[in-house]
């Protein structure tokens, strides 16, 4: 279906959580065609609530949005397609980044969508290490916080850490230097 088929099939179908499902797609939607606008074909199709069987666990994705578009670089038609996850919760903030993270490997792209809430630093990360977007609305809004980063990012938590523990050693070194004085260097 199409953005608007899903805002139909919305009227008759939605839980709370999916109270602005249909502004959300859309921001989603207008931040990935800004890649891709300029080519030859560009589609979306959605799927609410796609079930996918994997090893026999069965998963449930509130939305599945594909991208098609088709690039024309001299004379070489290309056609590219991308999947896009999102889960709806209102305020559950733990809930949804875990079936976010259980859901990530299937598609493309990864988002959530809430209402506006406060993250800890521990969800931070997990949205970090696992690339994972986040779009918050409300009753008048649905704005992208976080783009989701195409399959698993470049940069895992592990560099992360390595740059903070980095800074924080430069920091004492820095520290230290400044505390010392010429006469030390003369002292036996």
């Amino acid at each position: 279906m199409n953005l608007e088929e899903y805002r139909e099939w919305l009227k008759q179908n939605a839980n709370q959580e999916e109270a602005k499902a249909y502004e959300v797609a859309q921001e989603i939607i207008n931040y990935h065609s800004t890649f891709w606008y300029r080519s030859e074909k560009f589609e979306v199709e959605l799927f609410p609530r796609k079930v996918i069987t994997h090893e026999g666990d069965r998963l449930e994705f509130d939305l599945i949005m594909v991208f098609e578009w088709v690039t024309d670089t001299f004379g070489h038609k290309r056609t590219y397609t991308r999947t896009v996850g999102v889960e709806f919760k209102e305020t559950d903030i733990r809930k949804v980044i875990q079936q976010a993270i259980r859901r990530r490997d299937f598609v493309d792209y990864m988002y959530i969508a809430t209402r506006n809430v406060v993250l800890d630093h521990l969800e931070h990360i997990l949205m970090a290490e696992f690339g994972i977007g986040w779009v918050i609305w409300d009753e008048d809004f649905a704005k992208m916080i976080i783009p989701s980063h195409y399959k698993y990012p470049v940069h895992s938590i592990v560099n992360i850490i390595d740059y903070l523990a980095e800074k924080a050693v430069e920091g004492q070194l820095e520290k230290k230097l400044k505390e010392l004085k010429l006469t030390d260097f003369f002292k036996q």
